[in-house]
Formats: C-alpha cells, structure tokens, sequence
C-alpha cells in the first residue's frame, strides 16, 4: 500500500550585492539568509539533511547570479517540483527598465526588469532579465510542475522620479534604493529574448500577448508600487524584513489576502512603500491560500489548565474569551516541552469564565499545565492605517510596537478605497481585508472613524505627544475590540430544551400626549425616533422582556452604547430572576420606562443615525456578570466643549447612570440593535455650523462633513459651500440661509488655515525639536481638504507654521508680508515660497493673449502681447525684494523656491470633458488656438519663461549674499524646478495635480532641505 508523498518546497533565493559596475548594494544576501532562515526555522517543511527531506533550497549569491544562472535554477532546481508542492523563486537586488515595443502592450512603453550579476559582458540584455522572460519561465515551470508557485520581489522598476525615496532617507539613517536611476534601458533585440529560439518575432506578429506568451498560474509580491523605491535600511530590505516579521509574528497563520493587508498598512506607515500581489490566474482562490500553501490553523493562545476538587479538570478561559465546545485544546507536559497532550472540551462544560476539560485520565492533579487554545479572540478587529502627518519612523515604531501587545485584539489591515485626489492604486490582484474602523493619525492626535468616512470620528482625539500615550491609544483599541466581543458573544450550541429565543421583547414608543406606538423588533432591529418637545428633541419607551421558557431564568441586560461603553442599569437587579412565564420591563431605579434624547455628537457630527445595542443573557443558573462592563470611552469635541477642558462622561443616548466573572451553566443570548434616527440630518444649525467651522478643534471635521472645496471662477479653490444633498433639502429661513451665503466666499482657506495652526501646534507639543519653517504660497502649498498638497506631505517631517492660501499672488505676500516677523518669533531658519502661478495662469491670463497671433512669429510666443513680459519682470522684481529683505534681516536664514509643472489645459474640445470646468483651456480655444498640442506649448512656453526669469534671481541673489570666506556654505537661496516632475496621470484638474504628484514635488523640498541640513551641520 503507497502512502502519499508529504508536500515539499523547492526555493530559488537570489541575492545580489557585489555588482561588477552597477552600484552596488549592502542587504541582498542578508536578506536571502533570512528567508532561508525562515523557510528551515519556521514552516512546518523539514530541511533537516538527513531522512526524507522535505524542503530544497538552492541559492545564488552575487557573480553566481546571472541571467542564465537564474534561468537554468528554474528549470533545473524548481522543476524537481510536482503538483502537491511548493515552488518560491526569492529575488533581491536591483530592479530597472527597458524600452518596450508596441507588440508587450505596456501603457508607458516600458519592461520592468531583474538587474543580474553584469560581471564579463557590457551587453544590457546580458544581464537584464525582462518580466516576459519570467512570465516565460513561471509558464515553463507550471506546465511542467503544477505546483504552488510563488514569486518575491524585493527590487524596484521606478527610475528616478519616485514619491517616497526622500521621505524615507530623511527618516531613517544608512538608506539605499534597490532601483537603477536614470532613463530606461535601450530596447532590445527579439533574438536577445531567451525564448527567441521557441517564439519566433515574425509568428507573433499581430498576436495579443496573452495568445502567444501565456501565464503560469502563481502568485507574485512585489516590494512597491512602480512610481515607489524599495529600500534597504542598515543593510536590510525594507519588504522582506517586514514580510518575515509579519509571517513569523503570525507562526506562518496567514492567507496571502491577509499578508498582504498587513505589511502593506506596516511598510506604507513607515516607509509609504505599498507591495503589490498579482495572481494571473484564479486569484480569489489562489489568495485564499495559507502562505505557501500552508492549512490556515485556528489561532493558538497560551493559557493554564489546573485541577478543581469540585469540577474536576478546567481552563482559566471560557465562553467570554471565545471559548466553545469546538475549541481545541492542547496541553504541553511541564517536564517535557515536546510532549503535547491532547484533550477536549466538555460539550457542556463551557462557562463564561472557565471551561471544563475531557480526556484528562493522563494528567497528574498537582500539575499546572500550560494549554494552547485555539480561536480565542478570532474576531480580532481590523484596523485601517491612514497617516496623515506623523514623523514615518515614530508611525511605523508605534504601529509595531502596538501590534506586539495587541493579544489578538486587533490588527493593522484592510484597505477601504481611495480619498479625492488620490490616484488608483496599480492593478492588484489582492483582495483587502474588509476594515473595522480607519485608524488616523493627524494634527499629533489619533482618532477612529468608520472606514470611508473620515470626517466623523467616533471618540475623542487622543493626544499623541512624543510617544507617552502609545499606552492610552493601545488600551483604547483593546477596549473597543472588548466591546466587540461583548456585542458578538452568543453560545454556539444551544442548551437542550431552550427555544432559540428564550425572551420575548416587546418595545413600545410613548409619546407625549400618553399615546403608545409598538415599534417592531421581530427582525432584532428598532427604529427609534424623536419627539420635539420645548425645543428638545426626546423621547420615551418601554422595554418588556417574558421569560418564554418553561423554567425560571437568571437574565442580565447590558446596554452597548456607541461611546463603546457597556452596563447593566436596567433591571432592578444586575442579574435578574425572572420566573418562567413572567415579565419586567427595563428601566431604572423601578421605572418601567426608559428616556432617551439627542444628543449633541449625533446633531454636529451629522450622522444619518446612531447604533447602540442592548444584550440579553439568559442562564439557568445565577451568574456575576460584572465582567460584562465597559466604561464609555471620551466622546467627540463639540460646540459645547468649546472654552472648556471637559474629561465628563457619556453613558450613550438612554438616560443612565455608571457601573467585573461570569458563572453560567446553560446559557443563551439575544441583542435588540436600536438605530436612532437624526431629526435633523441634512439640517445644520448656521451659528453652530459657523462656531464649528472656525474652531481649530472640529474646522477639519465640520469643512469635510457638511461642505465641499470648489474652484472659483480662476480654477482656484477658494470657495466651500454646502454639500448638493444639504443645501437643495435646507429648511431654514431666508435670514439664517444669508449667514451660510455670507462665510462661504473664501471659507475653504479659512478652515484649512484652522486645522493647520491647530497642526503646528500640536507637532511640536509632539515633538520641540522638530525642525521649524515658515511658509507662504498659493494652492501648491495650500489646497483645503480635497488634497494632500505640498505642505500636507512636508509635516511628516517639519513643523511648518503657514501663511499659504489658495488662490493667493505673490504681489499679494509682497503687500503683507506676513512671514517677515513669523521667522523671528519661531526662529525658524528655513523659508518656503510658492509664488506666481496666479500673478500668470490667474485672472490675468486672458489678458496675456493677443487677439491673434502675430503673422510674423514662428514659435507659440506669437500669441502673446507684451503684458506677460512685462508681469513677469514684476514678478522678478518681487522675489528680488523679498528674498533680499529676508536675508538682510535673517542672514542664517535657508530659502527654498519652486517652479511649477507643466500644467495641462483641458481640451473642451474633446467630448469627453464637456462637463469638466476649465479655466486655461477654453482662453485658449477662444483665440483659436489649436490643435491641443499647440496649446499645451503655450502654457510650457510661460512656464519656461516664468523659470528662467525665477532661477535668475536666485543666482543674482545668492551672489550677493554668498559668504566668500565659506565655500563650503549651501547658497542662501535654493530653487527648485520640478517641470516634468508630475506625470500626465497625476493631475486633480488643469493645474493641480494630485496627492501623488503632490508628493513628487515635496519629495524635492524634502532632499533640498535634508542636504541643506547635511552641510550647515
């Protein structure tokens, strides 16, 4: 009789360091030693060099690592493999590109491509493995094997313009990139292809790739996205490091879905590095899988099993912690650590507080076994990270540290969707963990939302002041996971003789003339409503539970509230008897009705309706249920706190008061959901919208929750005016309307200029020695809301106090000069400026264009007069004032200037974009300018104008304040030209681009200002 042979791994590990001419890196062969660590150390495959082995690795390091070494890995080593096992092909090293013909189909003309070793041979395609090369060899393999295949990739394919590579540098010391800068490779020739001898060019011509080059079914995790830097810190790869620390954390206990959620929200809050996963072929259920295919085990905690005189045999766990009566559970002999006992949970042993154990005829009485229980606190809650401003390395510290006590409470996973203005991801075949809640990280507070709904927090933001309250944030999650798991508990098998409902309820609502109206809650969801009585909206029911079972129960009522509070207030007893048959209604002190009201937080916040729970549980038995209980966590800021500083408590919208084992024998739950619906949605007060729009505290809530940023009539986005939703259904009168006319011009500057104060000031309580810069620009430097503008991505790093509005002209900063007295009093020694982009591209710009063009010019300057001539020579002179002024008076002081983009003027006459507003564009179609590539050509031609005349002022200005007795000295003045920076996918409209191509230019500020420090240091 044959037996089946055990799954076994074959792994191909390619670390490359020591390149013969390309830049060499320090990490690669670390990081190959430490996933060939953990494939011997912490799977289940046996590497062990004597028996039947089942686990294979072979590894090429450096000069051993060419083009062909790796090729004839795959079809030498990996293809031992069969249908059963494991095939993982490890890369390391330097990632690149190639120029790509039409026929690959690739959108940016681009193949990305594996740097091998390029010792002896000056040939690219010699050491450049290309992705068609692989797809190639995966397909090879997998026809051949019909194993699990899977692929990792700790290399970049990005060139130059990446959008984290400043950030992390500036973060993290003993930084390098595992890209190749510079423009791509020269393309190929076919023969240069190593399946050129199968696949011959002129039998492919006019096929679709996939018809002649076909997939592998495999799995492939790649290190970042293609506009980001894999990076190796203090010689490890950034991808692997967190890949194996987040397999090992979980003992191997993941999905790929799973994983993949984890390291990217670990990877993206400290080095903003998101990986990708693709699955070509039947990705939902190839990512289902455990990581290389390893079966998914239900999670193990370590708890005590002890012998009770009474009982017998029993676990300090129970039904409270997760525990039922499929519960595995598995006991480690103290005297010798390999030996496991295994025993079972008593069918009807399983109490809340401890759980009575089978089997255990081996088991010496005076012995206290240490168990491993499975499927405790499964339900673990899932925590979206979005890190708006804090300092990457304090973030990614914090999230470790948090994860490592979490207990299986929670976890950093999940991704929900992108916010406005925010590109879409590249296309990945993962799919997200569903998050619980949005964990934010702003202004040095953390907050939770619901996942997509930013702007309305569920609790009070908790201060995050240089790391001492890490212990309050932690405790706070753990709290609202035990809230959770209050919510949820229910015994899975129900007691014989129990109906599945052992209480009848009956909710009735009593108005206040003393009229009833049943509210039906046969489905275990009510839908409460409110009274306006005296101007306060209120109302009143009665809640009546029958014990329907035909003996007499102990039943205990916790009322969930939405500040995460759980108690016991509404029986006249905690845990109450309740005889067969009879009935009590909830109530306190005796009251056989409860009150409730609306409450502030529901009112300013918005929301559609708010959910609090009531949870029954019934028992045979007397039980304790103290353990049941929640203290409410701080709700939201509101108009009411404003001039205080409250730390009062909420007990939820039911009128209440305050106040831990469980001894059940049989048991049962049930939960009513009571849905409070807002009276008043969709109906802002004008006074209290207005005090919540000017308080630092809520600006950013409220702007985002009841408004949205609109451009003016110049493309600038100056304007916040009511959601469409809000304003069409607003029933106020004529005089209250006037006050929302009346704050919305120009409001949008005012709120994000509120929210960025309360930043600043939070930052330093944060962190005093976080570098100090003051600010003044346009929509670059400030885009309310919408956008992570420029500024936005710089606060990781710096504590900027900023004058910037959108909109805004530098003839404008040149009339205030704001910022003059501002360096001073925060003795900032770093001064950023965006200006000009409104003095050219702003009202003026029609001004600047001829009636038609000049008969006699043969470039685009033809359609301009001598006004833009003449505003950017007053530009000039503008900067020249200021940055002379500036340095006269701050002679240590570092300035930093930035052109713009090339920005692109929608073509309204393409029919795709008659609904889209343009403000450059159509000025240019009204004078007949065409085709659009002529008009684009006009806006590069300002542009180009507009820098030449910027960088001339900079060198006249650094040449009068150079220092000629230091040369060593940064010049005093930096300009920064960031023209095709921003690609064409990463613009929000004509002249804005997006958060990613936002993050592109500050990535510039950032490696200016961190060279700048480098030297002056």
């Amino acid at each position: 009789m044959s037996t089946q042979k055990p799954p076994m791994v074959y792994a191909l590990l390619v670390g490359i360091n020591n390149y013969d001419r390309i830049s060499k890196l320090r990490g690669c062969l670390h990081d190959v030693k430490a996933v060939e660590n953990y494939l011997t150390q912490r799977t289940t495959f046996d590497f062990s060099l004597t028996g039947n082995r089942t686990g294979k690795i072979k590894k090429l390091t450096d000069e051993q690592a060419t083009r062909h070494g790796i090729a004839n890995g795959f079809r030498q080593h990996l293809s031992q493999a069969t249908k059963n096992d494991t095939v993982l092909f490890y890369y390391s090293g330097h990632g690149t590109q190639e120029q790509a013909h039409a026929i690959w189909e690739e959108t940016d003309r681009k193949l990305e491509c594996l740097v091998c070793y390029d010792g002896g041979t000056t040939k690219p395609a010699e050491f450049l493995l290309t992705d068609k090369e692989l797809r190639f060899l995966i397909h090879e393999l997998y026809q051949k094997t019909g194993a699990h295949i899977v692929t990792l990739f700790d290399c970049c394919h990005s060139g130059d313009n990446t959008r984290n590579a400043a950030l992390v540098e500036a973060t993290h010391e003993d930084v390098l990139a595992r890209r190749l800068g510079g423009s791509a490779f020269p393309m190929r020739n076919w023969s240069d292809f190593m399946f050129s001898d199968t696949l011959a060019e002129a039998d492919v011509a006019g096929k679709r790739v996939m018809d002649f080059l076909p997939q592998g079914a495999h799995i492939q995790m790649a290190a970042c996205e293609s506009n980001q830097t894999a990076v190796e810190v203090a010689g490890e790869g950034i991808f692997t490091k967190t890949l194996l620390k987040t397999l090992t954390d979980a003992a191997g206990n993941l999905s790929y879905n799973t994983l993949r959620s984890r390291i990217r929200q670990y990877m993206r809050a400290g080095y903003e590095q998101t990986p990708r996963v693709y699955a070509p072929i039947e990705p939902e259920k190839l990512l289902n899988l455990g990581v290389f295919n390893q079966p998914i085990a239900p999670q193990q905690t370590i708890s005590e099993a002890v012998y009770n005189a009474k009982t017998g045999w029993q676990l300090n766990v129970g039904a409270i912690h997760g525990v039922d009566a499929r519960t595995t559970v598995t006991l480690i002999d103290p005297g010798n650590a390999h030996k496991t006992i295994p025993v079972r949970v008593s069918t009807v042993g399983v109490f809340v507080d401890y759980t009575l154990l089978t089997d255990t005829a081996s088991l010496h009485q005076g012995t206290i076994y240490k168990a491993m229980v499975s499927g405790l606190m499964t339900q673990e809650l899932v925590l979206e990270l979005q890190n708006h401003d804090g300092n990457p390395k304090a973030v990614e510290e914090m999230i470790v540290s948090m994860q490592g006590a979490a207990r299986g409470s929670f976890s950093f996973g999940g991704e929900e969707g992108k916010a406005n203005g925010q590109a879409q991801a590249e296309k990945d075949s993962g799919m997200a963990q569903r998050a619980d809640y949005t964990f934010h990280i702003r202004a040095g507070e953390v907050y939770l939302t619901l996942p997509n709904d930013p702007y309305r927090p569920l609790l009070r933001p908790i201060p995050f002041v240089a790391g001492r309250n890490q212990g309050h944030v932690l405790r706070t999650m753990q709290h609202v996971s035990r809230w959770h798991f209050i919510k949820d508990l229910q015994n899975p098998i129900i007691p014989q003789n129990f109906p599945e409902q052992a209480l009848a309820v009956e909710l009735t609502r009593v108005m206040a003339n003393g009229t009833t109206q049943v509210i039906d809650t046969s489905r275990g969801v009510a839908a409460i409503t409110y009274e306006q009585i005296d101007q306060v909206w209120k109302g009143t029911i009665q809640l009546k539970i029958t014990n329907i079972t035909g003996q007499d129960l102990y039943v205990c009522a916790a009322y969930l509230s939405k500040e995460f509070g759980s108690f016991l207030d509404f029986l006249p007893s905690r845990v109450y008897l309740l005889p067969a048959g009879a009935s009590v209604y909830l109530g306190r002190n005796g009251k056989d009705r409860i009150g409730y009201r609306f409450g502030r937080v529901a009112q300013e916040y918005n929301w559609p309706e708010r959910t609090e729970f009531i949870k029954f549980i019934s028992s045979t038995t007397e039980f304790d249920g103290e353990a049941l209980t929640l203290e409410e966590l701080p709700q939201p800021l509101t108009t009411n706190d404003i001039g205080k500083n409250t730390d009062a408590t909420f007990r939820g919208d039911l009128d209440v008061e305050d106040d831990t084992k469980v001894t059940f024998d049989g048991w049962i739950t049930q939960t009513i959901r009571l849905n409070f619906k807002n009276p008043v949605y969709n109906q802002p007060e004008p006074e209290t919208l207005k005090a919540l729009l000017e308080w630092e505290e809520t600006a950013y809530f409220a702007g985002g929750l009841y408004g949205t940023v609109k451009p003016d009539a110049f493309g600038q986005p100056t304007i916040w005016e009511l959601n469409e939703e809000i304003s069409k259904g607003l029933k106020v009168s004529e005089e209250k309307k006037n006050i929302f006319t009346d704050f919305k011009l120009f409001a949008a500057n005012q709120i994000e200029s509120a929210q960025r104060r309360k930043r600043y000031r939070n930052l330093l309580k944060q962190d005093p020695n976080r570098l100090r810069i003051v600010a003044e620009g346009d929509s670059w430097f400030q885009y309310p809301i919408l956008l992570e503008d420029t500024l936005d991505h710089l606060y990781k790093l710096y504590a900027i106090r900023s004058f910037a509005e959108a909109g805004d002209t530098l003839e404008n900063y040149m009339k205030k000069r704001e910022y003059l007295d501002a360096i001073g009093e925060e003795n900032a020694h770093f001064f950023l400026v965006s200006g000009g982009g409104n003095d050219i591209l702003g009202e003026q710009f029609e001004h600047f264009l001829r009636d038609s063009p000049d008969p006699d010019g043969t470039t685009v300057q033809k359609y301009f007069n001598t006004s833009l001539d003449a505003k950017l020579t007053d530009l000039e002179s503008f900067y020249e004032d200021m940055f002379g002024q500036l340095l006269d008076r701050y002679p240590d002081l570092y300035i930093l200037v930035h052109s713009y983009d090339y920005v692109i003027p929608l073509d309204t006459d393409d029919p795709i974009n008659k609904k889209k507003s343009s403000w450059l564009g159509k000025y240019l179609i009204k004078r007949g300018i065409r085709p659009q590539t002529e008009r684009e050509q006009c806006i590069n031609f300002i542009m180009d104008e507009f820098n030449k005349r910027l960088k001339s002022v900079v060198e006249r200005t650094n040449n009068r304040f150079r220092n000629p007795d230091n040369k060593t000295l940064p010049d005093r003045v930096s300009y920064i030209d960031v023209r095709t920076v921003v690609n064409r996918t990463s613009w929000f409209d004509e002249i804005h681009p997006t958060n990613e191509g936002f993050q592109l230019v500050a990535n510039r500020f950032i490696e200016e200002i961190e060279e700048i420090r480098k030297r002056i240091n």
